[in-house]
């Protein structure tokens, strides 16, 4: 039973990875020649750009994906091919704490052009973020039982927020000239349409009697709820939660609203050149069908009564079936749920870049980049040293190294007025996206412009 019940959560932990490609955005923002740049290097021009515009859809992909769950870690073959769970394999590729995260961004709209030394760029963006974390102690305990935990121990905690809205901004980017030298002041007011927000948080804790006469599990969480679904009753129980997935309704919801702002300045001089922006200052508030939850469940197993399994023709006989599903019933102690109506508001992550690049030539540059998260800066930044061959407006190559040992390749060429681009902050583990099995992360981002 244990071994088919973690074959399942591990079937269902690997499920994004297998489906999904993995966020840096570093290439993205050295990346000056490609509007869509201006997503996060929001005072980034180009002189040779007056006017672009986007194909719907084409213009804008990026897809990130981030997971501490690698299929070869846990699934391993035999000799004969055949295929096994291998626990400790498993077991020994997590740390303390394991994260799935996943991010998409699709452009719908994008529409730029130069009037005079300022540039004006609109976009409408639509935006997916799903993040999931489990201790290590969660499958330790799934694996190796209770052998090692007293009464009351917490097993480990796990959480999910799901995130699903859509940005619309206006950049505005000013040029101006300080003697030799030239300073590029952006701004872009954005608003955003919330269209679901999901966030649970959950605890799992160990509990016996003195005597062990019998043991069980308390699981209790809380969350934040503004999605398509109604949910009724006072047990947590998936009957009770039912879908009302309108696709036209939710799609144009425009109930849950909120305000952000992206701030830039370059600094350009013959030889130096210095960038930096803060993006995504803002939050949203959540308004339709929102529900705060709270709920409390215990499962409590006190052994098996067989006396009246044994002897078939007993007028008292339960056949082993009968018994298993009657005790598995049984073993639900307390099952409870609270639901309220709670508008709530979101703060979005908010990030920040900090570039320097020495200008060798015309053609060639060299710098270094640093980027990270205001939640925790120190805990978050990365460090990237970066190169970049640029012939005219036609071709552009980068390359990156970073501190957590990635390679970030990005190449843009430019025919006429059609530019196509793709870029990866991590191109090793990007390209193993033909290889499932082994994927544990990967970077992609890649679109079609037209510019003149």
């Amino acid at each position: 039973m244990a071994y088919k019940i973690l074959k399942f959560f591990i079937s269902l932990s690997l499920l994004l990875p297998n489906v999904s490609l993995g966020q840096n955005d570093n290439i993205l923002f050295l990346m000056d020649n490609v509007p869509s740049s201006k997503n996060v290097n929001i005072a980034s021009y180009d002189d040779s750009i007056k006017f672009n515009f986007s194909v719907p859809l084409l213009s804008g992909i990026q897809t990130s994906l981030n997971s501490d769950f690698v299929y070869d870690n846990i699934i391993k073959r035999k000799i004969d091919n055949s295929k096994f769970i291998d626990p400790n394999s498993f077991l020994n590729s997590l740390t303390n704490k394991n994260e799935i995260s996943f991010y998409s961004k699709f452009n719908l709209l994008r529409l730029g052009f130069k009037v005079k030394n300022s540039y004006i760029d609109l976009s409408v963006d639509e935006k997916i973020n799903f993040d999931l974390s489990t201790d290590k102690g969660l499958f330790e305990f799934l694996i190796f039982g209770n052998k090692e935990y007293e009464n009351n121990d917490k097993i480990g905690e796990f959480s999910s927020d799901f995130l699903h809205y859509r940005e619309f901004s206006v950049a505005f980017i000013k040029k101006l000239n300080i003697k030799k030298n030239f300073l590029f002041v952006g701004v872009k007011p954005k608003y955003y349409f919330g269209l679901a927000d999901i966030n649970i948080n959950s605890e799992l804790n160990y509990k016996n009697e003195d005597d062990f006469s019998s043991v069980g599990i308390h699981l209790n969480g809380s969350g934040s709820v503004s999605a398509p679904v109604e949910i009724d009753g006072n047990k947590l129980d998936l009957n009770n939660i039912k879908s009302t997935f309108r696709f036209q309704e939710y799609i144009l919801n425009t109930d849950n609203y909120g305000f952000g702002l992206d701030l830039g300045l370059n600094y350009r001089t013959p030889k130096l050149n210095i960038d930096f922006s803060v993006i995504d200052i803002g939050k949203i508030n959540w308004k339709f069908n929102t529900k705060n939850i709270e709920y409390d469940l215990s499962y409590n197993f006190d052994g098996l009564d067989i006396s009246n399994s044994i002897d078939s023709i007993n007028d008292n006989y339960i056949g082993f079936n009968d018994l298993i599903n009657n005790t598995f019933d049984s073993l639900e102690t307390s099952n409870s749920l609270k639901t309220s109506n709670y508008n709530y508001f979101k703060n979005l992550k908010t990030k920040f870049f900090l570039n320097t690049s020495y200008v060798i030539s015309d053609k060639f540059s060299l710098g270094i980049l640093l980027n990270s998260s205001s939640n925790d800066i120190l805990k978050d930044l990365n460090v990237s040293i970066h190169s970049s061959f640029t012939y005219k407006d036609i071709f552009k190559f980068l390359i990156s190294y970073n501190s957590t040992n990635k390679l970030g390749l990005g190449i843009s060429t430019k025919g006429g007025p059609l530019q196509f681009y793709i870029l990866s902050d991590n191109v090793f583990r990007t390209y193993k996206i033909f290889r499932l099995n082994e994927l544990r992360s990967a970077n992609v981002n890649l679109g079609i412009n037209f510019i003149f």
